[in-house]
């Protein structure tokens, strides 16, 4: 037994290890938007009345000129009203609402990309805010046909404890994931921050239909791309940054992840599947070395079982955090990390026997 957590231990060792050099690798510098691309933007949303505000406020501002999608995933409150007071009061015409047939944010893309007009589309969601220059910079990462992936973290400033620890927490997820991307490890990424071809998109359409989970674009899409060679990229380039709105409270912030893990439930990719299993089970040590320690059964390879983690997630960490600007944060990074040994276990094990719900639906059907 023992023996069996030291290899999962080693081989967790590796991922981090291959994501650190995977960060420390990638360039940092600020692209020339002069090679960037025509593209549109798409943002399918359901129920956003209290945040649509902001967006339409930040699109108007930042992307004069450049067509916008907002496909309406069947909204039950009165996002499609304000967006369309704010289109007829603005005497806005780049801005389409278009209404979604189909169920779910999958089909919700799925179906609006019939309404682009360019080649290229930015995807990302209504809680969302982004910059043009940003956008700009990551169209110029695509070299052919295919997709590109960033960074994404939270608006909230990191005034509170709380808040601190769930922004490190998300560099975490998309520290790992755009590490292992950047050196060609795809496993996941951020469907709020993506930059894909209008081709990709339309060979796309019937898997996103056919998917029984609601949630999950993004390793959909990553699926197809590489299925068919696409050109598949992570950029970790700061200035492609977008922030999202962060839970207000423990409990959304524990339904947030349980959705998160949940919508890979799905995806045969072996990496994705390797990694998740191997995060699991290391997050356990901890707790199998205080029930050794409690029960009398006890070694000293037991006893440190845990270390090894806790000091390469501090070195990702700090890496991550020091090229986003945002190395203030290490200093609660021990409670987040104990805060990761807890829920991931939890959410991995309450995932086996509950459906969470998105916007008020149930994720898996």
């Amino acid at each position: 037994m023992i023996l069996f957590f030291i290899v999962i231990n080693a081989i967790y060792v590796l991922f981090i290890v291959a994501a650190i050099v995977g960060w420390i690798f990638s360039e940092n510098k600020t692209v020339s938007i002069s090679n960037h691309k025509n593209f549109s933007i798409l943002i399918p949303f359901r129920n956003e009345e209290k945040k649509i505000g902001v967006l339409l406020q930040t699109l108007s501002e930042n992307f004069k000129g450049i067509q916008i999608v907002l496909v309406n995933d069947h909204s039950i409150d009165n996002t499609c009203k304000l967006i369309e007071e704010y289109i007829c009061l603005n005497k806005n015409n780049n801005i389409k609402l278009v209404q979604a047939q189909g169920m779910g944010k999958k089909n919700a893309i799925a179906e609006g990309v019939e309404y682009v007009n360019e080649n290229y589309i930015f995807l990302t969601d209504a809680d969302c805010t982004f910059s043009r220059n940003g956008v700009q910079q990551l169209s110029g990462c695509l070299n052919r046909s295919g997709m590109v992936y960033a960074m994404v973290s939270y608006e909230n400033s990191g005034n509170s404890f709380f808040q601190k620890i769930m922004i490190l927490d998300l560099f975490a997820i998309n520290g790992v994931a755009l590490g292992l991307g950047n050196l060609g490890l795809h496993t996941y990424c951020s469907a709020a921050n993506i930059f894909i071809s209008k081709n990709v998109l339309l060979q796309s359409q019937n898997e996103l239909k056919k998917s029984s989970n609601l949630s999950g674009d993004d390793l959909t899409l990553m699926k197809v791309v590489n299925k068919n060679n696409f050109e598949l990229k992570a950029c970790l380039n700061k200035n492609c940054l977008v922030k999202t709105l962060a839970p207000y409270t423990l409990g959304e912030f524990f339904k947030q992840r349980l959705r998160w893990g949940q919508k890979a439930s799905g995806y045969k990719n072996l990496m994705l599947l390797a990694l998740t299993l191997t995060v699991f089970i290391q997050c356990l040590s901890p707790f199998l070395a205080l029930i050794a320690y409690i029960s009398g059964y006890w070694s000293n390879t037991l006893h440190w079982l845990w270390v090894p983690g806790l000091v390469i997630d501090f070195l990702l960490l700090f890496l991550v955090s020091y090229r986003l600007g945002y190395v203030r944060l290490m200093a609660v990074y021990f409670p987040a990390w104990l805060l990761n040994l807890i829920y991931i276990p939890v959410i991995g094990l309450v995932g086996l026997f509950y459906s969470g719900e998105w916007r008020g639906r149930k994720i898996r059907n």
